[in-house]
């Protein structure tokens, strides 16, 4: 059985009811939900609030679901469209880094902040809100450049191509400020 059809068969099962499926399509797709959701809002507490949410929405729509496409497409157009309710309901919440720890921690942990705050920086500055989005849906959401493109409403060939150039894009600018 392959990764879609598994998906596809528990979001089918959890339609009827089945808690245990839906309990297996929380452990198979958490995380992967969480990471997107972060990669979005940046603010833990707020990417958990959303992912939870999110897997309250599937729960409510597995009964209307039709496998027409991709199932994580789905999943993540779900989780998309609960990060731009939450961006649009606190448009100025402050931007913190992830990690509250004190002058007590590790310094590689402290250099593990300030890495992804500036890959975050670069994702923000470089790159054009649909870059972004295919970006994070690739790396924080694991989509394949098929789920990617049903989610985004675009044809797979564009996705590889954005996701190619903005890749591009992000190492020329990484190799620029190295060199400063």
């Amino acid at each position: 059985m392959t990764h879609d059809q598994e998906l596809e068969r528990l979001i089918a099962q959890t339609g009827r009811g089945d808690t245990e499926a839906f309990g297996a399509l929380y452990e198979h797709c958490s995380r992967a939900v969480y990471a997107y959701a972060l990669s979005i809002l940046k603010l833990p507490a707020a990417a958990d609030d959303v992912s939870q949410e999110a897997f309250l929405k599937i729960w409510r729509a597995a009964p209307a679901y039709a496998p027409q496409g991709r199932p994580m497409a789905w999943i993540m157009r779900i989780v998309r469209n609960l990060c731009i309710d939450e961006l649009r309901r606190q448009p100025a919440a402050p931007l913190m880094p992830d990690s509250a720890a004190g002058p007590e921690t590790a310094v590689s942990a402290g250099d593990a902040v300030i890495q992804r705050e500036y890959l975050r920086s670069l994702l923000e500055s470089e790159l054009t809100g649909e870059e972004r989005e295919i970006v994070r849906l690739r790396v924080y959401g694991c989509l394949t450049h098929a789920e990617i493109a049903e989610a985004l409403g675009v044809a797979a060939p564009v996705v590889r191509w954005k996701y190619a150039y903005a890749l591009k894009k992000l190492r020329k600018r990484c190799a620029q400020d190295e060199r400063v």
